[in-house]
């Protein structure tokens, strides 16, 4: 069967390897088609250094199950069509115990740490299968993945509704943060150097957007809160400059979640800041536990999929595709690529 595979960096093809065998314990799972994170991106360029090469990539999948013990308890059957969930702790460190498997020690992760979902069929652990209703279009099953990255970030942050939630970064996992803190009532701010990106922002009816490589950020934020200053940030980009300076951009007691990967050569944060200000600062990995409430988000139109899909590609124009996303980022969303050829 046909899969996307990266041999090492730049160097990424369509590669013909072994079907899956069933297994106890595990589904194999058809794929229809699946999304393009930024993950998949730095690890083609190898700008990801969690990155296990080689492997195939990928893990924003929906697809259909083929094969399934009978008796499970989610209830699964062959014919249902479903999403998985790529976060596989070792259910014995002192994270997977507290519950907090996304957190593990030893975290494994499809398309990153072992092969992904970018190829026609996969053997996947039942337990991390999700069914999805028709509502959803498989489109938008792609979308879900990334929204539990979202609700994870907010969950952890504590967003209140009505507070101002500052997200850093209008990418595709900026931009979902940023609909996610709607959903919940909050009020999103959206900050990015890249114009096409803060266009994006408002085309999804967004009203605060500001390019922090144009203005004064600090004194557009102070206008928008009264002085105040935003409660909570979303800091999604990793960017040197924007961490070292993240104190002056929230108000005293905010909480700022960190989601961003940061850049190499790291940031020097002046740790005063944080003890004068009292700010809570709180990471936020991948996602735990959030599927369910991701798959209901979409299905109830709370949060629109549809329109971060802006491309629809096969395999083997992937390359091509991942290298003018690296020249023009501007120009993506969320690409899709279909898996069966």
């Amino acid at each position: 069967m046909k899969s996307l595979f990266v041999e090492e960096k730049y160097k990424m093809h369509v590669k013909e390897i072994e079907r899956p065998v069933p297994e106890k314990g595990k589904a194999i799972v058809k794929i229809h088609m699946s999304g393009v994170c930024g993950t998949d991106v730095h690890s083609y360029s190898g700008n990801n250094a969690n990155t296990v090469y080689p492997l195939v990539i990928g893990h924003e999948a929906v697809g259909t199950i083929i094969q399934i013990e009978e008796e499970n308890e989610q209830g699964l059957k062959a014919g249902d069509r479903v999403v998985m969930e790529p976060y596989i702790g070792c259910g014995k460190c002192y994270a997977c115990i507290q519950g907090r498997y996304n957190a593990c020690i030893d975290l494994k992760t499809r398309g990153i740490h072992f092969d992904g979902m970018m190829t026609e069929e996969i053997s996947h652990p039942v337990e991390k299968i999700y069914k999805i209703p028709e509502q959803i279009t498989d489109r938008q099953a792609c979308m879900i993945e990334p929204f539990t990255i979202g609700i994870q970030a907010t969950r952890r942050v504590r967003l209140k509704k009505g507070e101002y939630g500052v997200i850093i970064g209008a990418g595709a996992i900026g931009l979902v943060c940023a609909m996610v803190v709607k959903a919940y009532g909050g009020i999103p701010i959206l900050l990015d150097p890249v114009e096409g990106r803060l266009e994006k922002a408002r085309e999804m009816g967004f009203q605060y957007t500001f390019n922090n490589m144009k203005g004064d950020l600090e004194t557009y934020l102070a206008e928008i809160t009264s002085g105040t200053m935003p409660s909570i940030i979303y800091e999604c980009s990793g960017a040197k400059p924007i961490l070292e300076n993240i104190h002056n951009l929230i108000s005293v007691c905010g909480r700022i979640i960190l989601i961003g990967w940061p850049h190499v050569p790291y940031s020097h944060i002046d740790t005063s800041h944080i003890t004068r200000k009292e700010l809570d600062v709180i990471g936020s990995r991948c996602s735990c536990n959030c599927f369910p409430e991701a798959i209901e988000l979409i299905k109830s139109s709370q949060v629109d999929a549809d329109i971060f899909i802006s491309h629809m590609i096969e395999m083997k124009e992937a390359a091509e595709v991942f290298e003018d996303m690296i020249a023009d980022p501007g120009k993506y969303m969320k690409v899709i690529i279909k898996c069966q050829q």
